[in-house]
């Protein structure tokens, strides 16, 4: 697979959290309810900071629940102005509110990306399957198709419980025929406070209630941890088709994936095969030479015209002779990305592996730090890190 050349400093991805406020509760979430809605004014210092010292081509905003924010017409507004790509990651709940995706479609928004599992507490849909989910997820990429002009993807949590489901939900995607463009699949994460450890951060010691860091868990929900590897076995095994061209690896362990990245060839509700690494590593490399910044796809949706990569990647010649062979050249060509993440990982000795090159880092009192570890600066001013309690007693005496 090709490397993505993603750095903290030459980033396709600025991730903005506009406000911590939520409508729903989400299993493995990391974002505590502290401070409500940020301001316009910090939020545009925000997307200022990522684009000069970030160098990036979209803007992700997040939370909390972006949509739940009262000006958030004004900040997609506003990204779009400064010539990035607004995109949203969202829950959906909010797009009942008459005209708002009308509004947003003015303001230049050019992605929304549904967080839709089983693992959430939301009305009316709390306790259903990932396949009985896809009734919800229909609705909401019709609301999308409908506006036009806005790109659609979907978000999953993956655990062990509902590994299995990852096929049914991309069958799902494809019979979409287009409609959805893009499926993340976030493998479940998290940490433990350890018996016998001291926690610093600053140096000094603190105390951490059970609740203070939404990443926090116990026992029995690491039972519950699939890897990266494993929902990219199963997507194997179920689309032969289906192969990944692209990676980002860990910041510790050199054989760790921590995202998994495919871009798969579709036409009818067909997987026809995957653009390889020469191709990624070409469209990388391009938009780079000509824009200045790395990015995670084009404005235009992936057509026909792809299928000229043939003749450079065999990834894209082999969908092509199948677009051939299986009497699709009367049909439409259109990709369905597929992204596997493996957030951080608690290793043995109670440090964490991050991402290399993370599209998620955030702005904290003008500097860069991981998203997912966001409460810690939020909640004590720095990362925290943990010592045996008789190496801290020895260092006192």
């Amino acid at each position: 697979m090709f490397r993505f050349p993603w750095t903290l400093t030459d980033n396709p991805v600025g991730w903005v959290e506009i406000t911590d406020s939520c409508n729903i509760e989400c299993r493995g979430c990391y974002r505590r309810r502290l401070e409500g809605h940020k301001s316009l004014a910090q939020i545009e210092e925000e997307i200022g900071f990522m684009q000069r010292f970030r160098n990036v081509d979209q803007i992700n905003l997040a939370g909390g629940e972006p949509l739940v924010h009262p000006e958030i017409v004004e900040i997609v507004r506003l990204i779009h102005a400064r010539g990035l790509k607004p995109c949203i990651i969202s829950n959906g709940q909010r797009l009942k509110k008459p005209g708002l995706l009308e509004s947003l479609k003015k303001a230049g928004l050019e992605h929304i990306s549904f967080h839709v599992d089983s693992g959430q507490i939301r009305p009316g849909w709390t306790g259903k399957s990932e396949e009985e989910l896809n009734a919800l997820r229909e609705v909401l990429a019709d609301r999308i198709h409908r506006a036009g002009g806005i790109k659609c993807g979907f978000n999953m949590t993956v655990t062990r419980s509902n590994l299995d489901h990852v096929p049914r939900m991309v069958r799902w995607a494809l019979s979409q025929r287009g409609r959805v463009t893009g499926l993340t699949f976030i493998v479940l994460r998290g940490g433990v406070l350890r018996e016998g450890y001291t926690y610093l951060a600053l140096g000094r010691p603190v105390q951490i209630p059970p609740d203070a860091l939404g990443y926090l868990t116990d026992e029995a929900t690491r039972g519950e941890y699939v890897y990266a590897t494993d929902v990219r076995d199963v997507l194997r095994q179920n689309f032969p088709e289906y192969s990944p061209a692209a990676y980002l690896g860990g910041s510790v362990r050199s054989e760790s994936l921590k995202w998994i990245v495919a871009q798969t060839i579709c036409s009818g509700r067909q997987m026809i095969g995957s653009a390889g690494p020469r191709a990624i590593e070409l469209f990388q490399s391009a938009y780079h030479y000509l824009f200045g910044r790395y990015s995670l796809g084009s404005r235009r949706p992936l057509g026909h015209t792809a299928l000229g990569m043939a003749l450079l990647d065999r990834g894209m010649a082999r969908a092509f002779w199948q677009w051939i062979r299986r009497g699709l050249i009367f049909r439409p060509v259109y990709g369905l990305a597929m992204a596997i993440v493996q957030p951080p990982d608690e290793l043995p000795d109670g440090t964490f592996e991050m991402c290399d090159g993370c599209p998620d880092m955030t702005y904290f009192q003008g500097k860069l730090v991981h998203s997912c570890r966001l409460d810690e600066y939020r909640q004590f001013g720095s990362l925290l890190s943990q010592v045996p309690r008789q190496m801290t007693s020895q260092a006192r005496d």
